[in-house]
């Protein structure tokens, strides 16, 4: 028997979960342009492209990245156990989209 603050609580552990992927990914990113400040264009322009995929991550299911990425390589049992870990695919789709827009 389920019942409602346990279901509340999953809420909760996914959208702080959102949270601190978004404070990382604000972090990174701050610290890649103080980074571009002090002349160290290389680690900069690497904090950069670490703070997008941790927004990539955020607007998109990592499950589903990871499964096209192994899909990509031919790996297709390790694609499936990804695939396999996703419980709502539609309610995930829609929520990507919206907050996109």
């Amino acid at each position: 028997m389920v019942f409602k603050h346990d279901i509340c609580k999953k809420k909760l552990h996914k959208d702080m979960q959102n949270i601190v992927r978004l404070i990382i990914g604000f972090v990174v990113l701050g610290a890649s342009i103080a980074i571009f400040f002090t002349s160290f264009w290389g680690w900069g322009i690497l904090g950069v492209f670490l703070s997008i995929l941790v927004f990539v991550t955020y607007f998109f299911n990592e499950n589903m990245l990871l499964a096209q990425w192994f899909l990509r390589k031919d790996n297709m049992p390790k694609a499936e156990a990804f695939l396999n870990k996703i419980t709502n695919y539609e309610k995930t789709a829609d929520q990507s989209s919206a907050r996109l827009l």
